[in-house]
């Protein structure tokens, strides 16, 4: 299900007073008077991918049921294993669950999904994997540039510079990219790039440490952006496209 359609339109229906059950349209209780009822949701789903927005609400969930004094919410996992250990099922390991799982068709990532309950991180054909990208992902320190400048001294200037500028470290290469537009338009942006290339043993690690765009600004509005860019950064090289 679309995370919007559950966020926009069945969640509503949580809004809409409280459940009054049935049995209290019988005379029989009209003497009754129990604790307010309030509704319940109740979420069934399989396993899936981590940047499912389902794996947040179940961590979400989890962490609740765990830490909190009163609990508020349950999670619970139907693994496989519950149905093979009871008795009155017909179902067995040796019979039923390992025949399926020595086919030539048989996928472990969608075995973990639907009969494990387990959400994964990458699909088994991914050649990268999903936490390893997401740590790439991860800035030290990012690059602030100084704000409207004629508004700023030029010794408040430099101040701004040591403090939201990481110092330049042995050999570390600063380049400025530069992505040129000129036509204007929608869907036509200049984009300015500030790239720290570290040295690790004889290669570099890349850190994108800012980015920003213009929209239909002038060619000469452009330059002096980029060379603001430049010497605020230190930039040892300027790359245009």
């Amino acid at each position: 299900m679309e995370q919007d359609i559950k966020v926009n339109v069945l969640n509503k229906f949580l809004q809409n007073g409280e459940r009054t059950p049935r049995y209290k349209d019988n005379p029989d209780f009209i003497n009754y008077k129990p604790t307010q009822e309030t509704k319940k949701q109740i979420h069934i789903t399989s396993g899936a991918f981590q940047s499912n927005p389902v794996y947040k609400e179940c961590m979400d969930v989890f962490k609740n049921m765990i830490s909190a004094k009163d609990v508020s919410q349950v999670l619970l996992s139907m693994h496989w294993g519950f149905p093979a250990a009871e008795p009155r099922i017909n179902l067995s390991y040796e019979e039923d669950i390992k025949p399926e799982m020595e086919k030539s068709t048989f996928s472990r990532l969608w075995w973990t999904q639907e009969n494990e309950g387990l959400f994964v991180s990458e699909s088994e054909f991914s050649i990268f994997g999903y936490q390893e990208l997401n740590r790439l992902r991860i800035v030290e320190s990012v690059f602030l540039p100084v704000p409207v400048r004629s508004a700023h001294s030029a010794a408040d200037i430099e101040k701004w510079k040591r403090k939201y500028t990481a110092e330049k470290i042995r050999d570390e290469i600063r380049v400025l990219s530069v992505d040129v537009a000129l036509l204007g338009g929608k869907n036509d942006h200049t984009i300015f790039s500030l790239v720290r290339a570290i040295p690790e043993g004889k290669l570099f690690k890349r850190q994108v440490v800012f980015m920003e765009h213009q929209s239909n600004a002038h060619s000469e509005l452009q330059s002096i952006r980029m060379k603001q860019l430049y010497y605020d950064f230190n930039v040892a090289r300027i790359r245009l496209q």
